[in-house]
């Protein structure tokens, strides 16, 4: 099995989504991803990749 920079970056992905929206997610649902093969500064070709998502805040739940 090849490693996965998405799965190698997840716990970053998460802390960079908390330190910039508060406690929550980036939802499933209605996501989109684009990528795109592009050209390096050198060169080399390299991916692009933007993710869209709605965030989701994490609610307490009382009751």
């Amino acid at each position: 099995m090849r490693a996965c920079p998405v799965r190698s970056y997840d716990p970053a992905i998460l802390d960079i989504i908390h330190e910039q929206f508060g406690d929550g997610i980036m939802s499933a649902i209605d996501f989109k991803i684009t990528i795109k093969k592009i050209k390096g500064a050198q060169g080399e070709d390299r991916v692009f990749m933007t993710w869209n998502g709605k965030f989701l805040p994490h609610i307490e739940q009382t009751g």
